[in-house]
């Protein structure tokens, strides 16, 4: 479904729901709805590559660096 017409239909249950359990319907309605566990396994893997890539990166000396050493 398009993310403009699940937020539409979301908001209007909202709006239209009974006063003092609009929230709460809305709560459990998506905890009820959960992600497929390959897509929550690949989202951490692709965190934690990225994490280990900007750690290697980040401890590496940039190449102007290393040069401006040598020539001093």
């Amino acid at each position: 479904m398009k993310p403009w017409r699940r937020l539409k239909r979301e908001l209007k249950v909202i709006r239209l729901g009974k006063p003092g359990m609009r929230f709460a319907h809305h709560y459990h309605r998506h905890q009820r709805r959960q992600e497929p566990r390959w897509r929550a396994t690949l989202l951490v893997g692709l965190g934690f590559l990225l994490t280990t890539i900007g750690a290697i990166l980040g401890f590496a000396p940039a190449r102007r660096v290393l040069y401006s050493a040598y020539r001093a």
